[in-house]
């Protein structure tokens, strides 16, 4: 059995469609790195560097880097929190407010914007907008399985 396993790993460089196979997987990993994770790495440079100068308190620089982040990848619910976050800072509640009921709106899994959108509305003085980010926050299980709450 041994032999015969070995026999065939000796014989893997020589068959023609290992080299097909191979060319395959490394044509569908580049496809996956190019497509996910460079322009996912290209951002991380503006929210990183935004985030940290928020943390510093340096609002102008994390605007502009929170706006670039934000501008390179619209889709991302990050992006839109990390704009709320900085609005927050600089005192716009209201701004803030509706940036996190955007992220919200775009993942609905996520306990921070639910979280945030309800002290924020219960600062504001919006019982019902904070009822409402709470009521959200309960009705996704987060201690439960994706699966199960599908099924």
């Amino acid at each position: 059995m041994f032999s015969l396993t070995l026999l065939i790993i000796r014989q893997l460089p020589r068959d023609w469609r290992s080299y097909a196979a191979l060319s395959g997987v490394i044509v569908f990993l580049a496809l996956i790195v190019s497509m996910r994770y460079i322009p996912w790495s290209a951002v991380m440079w503006y929210a990183v560097s935004g985030r940290l100068a928020l943390k510093a308190s340096d609002l102008q620089q994390a605007e502009t880097l929170l706006a670039l982040a934000h501008d390179a990848n619209p889709d991302n619910p990050l992006r839109v929190i990390d704009l709320a976050d900085l609005q927050l800072a600089q005192g716009d509640d209201r701004a803030a407010l509706s940036l996190y009921q955007r992220a919200a709106e775009m993942e609905r899994r996520s306990p921070y914007a639910q979280t945030i959108r309800a002290i924020t509305s219960a600062h504001l003085a919006m019982p019902d907008k904070a009822a409402a980010a709470l009521t959200a926050f309960d009705d996704y299980w987060r201690s439960g399985n994706d699966l199960l709450e599908w099924a």
